[in-house]
């Protein structure tokens, strides 16, 4: 055990002054301005975030979507912007620590930016949209080989498990974007060498050795996207291919320490380098930040129901109908074969379950991230996707086929169990005029802002108002009243709300759809004007939103505003959700199923 601290400590020091090295001798290299231009060029024609297949000029439509083919263009540009290093002055060594891109100044300055040993020489060559081709052929490349090895080392079953597991990372996006290819890369290439050399690697030393490589690798490499993916689907592979180890899960821990080990470990290297180097504190800034993603700090994402919040937006991208449609063949496929070949137990079971479930605690410890950027990180439940699949694969019994009632009822017990669970399921629904053109209305004070609420959901939780105002003092006071009854009043400080600010805060109604509620907004102990925002005049989107008024003078508009209900999902939401339970239920009965004692009859009890 000293042993494999002491070798790991030494790698993790290698590799820090071997990604210092590289990254160096990469800003030595000369750069080429038309690559540089014509790079910017393609990412200026499509915006920051654009979606797949069909490319269309966004500049944040789809940040927050559940489309799960949007690029991250805006990442893109800060890589190449900061990888050609368009300034091209000062120490090479200084540059490698700084990272300054023109985008985000020297506020990235705490990753290492590896990528940059990759794209600088590329692009002395090829521009943006070349290496994006290049990008997807090698994936193709990759991709088939490690499915001929499973094929080679299983069976067509695993192979077409790994390659459903490949397509619901949307193979377009992950090849048109650099910033998802880098954990991509790093976990294939675990993958060929697990299924390679899988019988000289189950060594446990060597076991920690790779994954603390690969946490090094996706440290050095990655911008926080998925990098789980790099730890979990290669063990994943080992844990069905190994025939030798006898405790799994032991090695699954092991593996575990050891990739957060050179995941972190690089990155603290990497602050503590850059503090010396630089002389400003890196450090604190990387501390910084790591206590907001982890919601340590008290700040949103802090809470469990805000976590478990990010847990459920990130799954919610499974719901897109391709995906949907590949994980449902698989249920039905995995059922048939139950209920005419029957379950068996699985060795794996526990070490499946626990690295498949790595994905739920990775959501729940940074929600603040994973909440905000779910656009990307939803591939971590592909994790989780892939274990169960492999789960099912190692128990179910395909020698004989003889139709077993047993295996019926559990599959109806099962689904019984899904609809219920889903029927007391809930969703948000988020509505909102935010996207209209905007113009201030002043709220004087003692002057009143009425307009008539209609819900048309009863439960909200959430209400968001465009107000705008440079003042230190006063606040406004937002009253939700029925028939001059006050129902519910909130205060929002205006040192909090700035200039055009869509201000958030959490409410706790419980309504009557379709009844007429009065929301009165008003400004008070305000040293400086208060506003508040509107769309421009006959123009009133929201059909909550009905008459509006400022001291009984009608105003033909509405406050520019966003309303979150939680309501029962909608029908076509019920069959994702049905399944979603089903996968659960099975998951769970496999491997209580699994890691039972054997039931020991009457006869064998007297014979012992």
């Amino acid at each position: 055990m000293k042993k494999i601290l002491r070798n790991s400590i030494i790698l993790l020091f290698a590799g820090a002054i071997a990604g210092t090295l590289l990254l160096t001798v990469s800003f030595m290299l000369p750069v080429r301005a038309e690559m540089y231009q014509q790079s910017m060029a393609t990412l200026e024609s499509e915006g920051w975030y654009p979606a797949m297949p069909v490319l269309s000029a966004s500049q944040d439509t789809y940040f927050h979507s559940y489309l799960p083919g949007v690029l991250d263009g805006g990442t893109d540009r800060i890589m190449i912007d900061t990888a050609l290093d368009t300034m091209g002055a000062g120490n090479p060594l200084y540059r490698a620590m700084d990272m300054y891109s023109t985008y985000i100044g020297h506020g990235y300055s705490y990753y290492w930016h590896g990528y940059v040993c990759i794209l600088r020489p590329l692009m002395l060559f090829f521009d943006y949209g070349e290496i994006r081709i290049i990008n997807s052929a090698l994936q193709l490349l990759l991709v088939f080989v490690v499915t001929y090895l499973i094929y080679r080392k299983k069976n067509r079953i695993y192979a077409g498990i790994f390659l459903t597991s490949y397509f619901l990372l949307m193979p377009t996006a992950v090849g048109y974007s650099l910033q998802f290819s880098w954990v991509f890369y790093i976990s294939m290439f675990g993958c060929l060498l697990i299924l390679k050399y899988g019988d000289r690697l189950s060594r446990p030393d060597r076991m920690v050795y790779l994954f603390l490589g690969l946490g090094m690798c996706t440290g050095f490499l990655d911008l926080l996207t998925y990098p789980l993916y790099t730890w979990a689907v290669p063990l994943l592979w080992w844990i069905v291919t190994d025939k030798s180890c006898t405790d799994k899960v032991r090695r699954v821990i092991a593996t575990g320490f050891s990739w957060i080990a050179g995941y972190g470990g690089l990155w603290f290297l990497k602050w503590c380098l850059g503090t010396l180097i630089l002389k400003r504190n890196i450090l604190e800034s990387a501390m910084s930040e790591v206590f907001l993603r982890s919601g340590l700090e008290e700040v949103q994402g802090s809470g469990l129901s805000y976590r478990l919040e990010a847990l459920m937006n990130n799954w919610k991208h499974y719901s897109y109908k391709l995906y949907l449609l590949i994980l449902g063949v698989w249920l039905v496929y995995f059922a048939a074969r139950s209920v005419t070949g029957g379950f068996r137990k699985s060795s794996n079971a526990s070490a499946l379950a626990l690295t498949g479930s790595s994905a739920a605690v990775w959501y729940l410890v940074l929600a603040n991230h994973t909440a905000g950027h779910h656009f990307f990180t939803y591939r971590i439940w592909g994790i989780a996707v892939l274990a169960v699949l492999l789960l099912a694969a190692e128990s179910i019994d395909t020698t004989e086929c003889i139709l077993r009632w047993k295996q019926v009822g559990v599959w109806a017990c099962l689904g019984c169990l899904a609809v219920f669970f889903s029927l007391f399921s809930k969703e948000d629904l988020f509505v909102l005029n935010g996207q209209c053109e905007s113009v201030l209305l002043e709220l004087q004070e003692g002057v009143q802002f009425k307009t008539e609420f209609v819900p048309t959901f009863s439960e909200i939780n959430q209400l968001n108002l465009g107000l705008d105002t440079q003042s230190q003092e006063g606040r406004y006071e937002i009253t939700l009243c029925r028939n001059g009854t006050v129902l519910d009043q909130k205060s929002v400080h205006m040192a909090e709300v700035g200039e055009h600010n869509f201000y958030s805060f959490e409410v706790d109604w419980q309504l009557e759809r379709s009844v007429t509620y009065e929301l009165i907004i008003e400004a008070q102990g305000n040293e400086k004007p208060a506003y508040l925002l509107m769309t421009i005049p006959e123009e009133m989107p929201l059909v909550e939103l009905k008459n509006a008024s400022l001291n009984d003078q009608t105003v033909y508009a509405q406050p520019i505003c966003a309303i979150m209900y939680r309501k029962l999902p909608e029908k076509k939401n019920l069959l994702f959700i049905a399944m979603t339970w089903t996968w659960i239920l099975f998951a769970i009965y496999l491997t209580g199923y699994s890691v039972m004692p054997d039931r020991i009859s009457k006869k064998q009890r007297k014979d012992a």
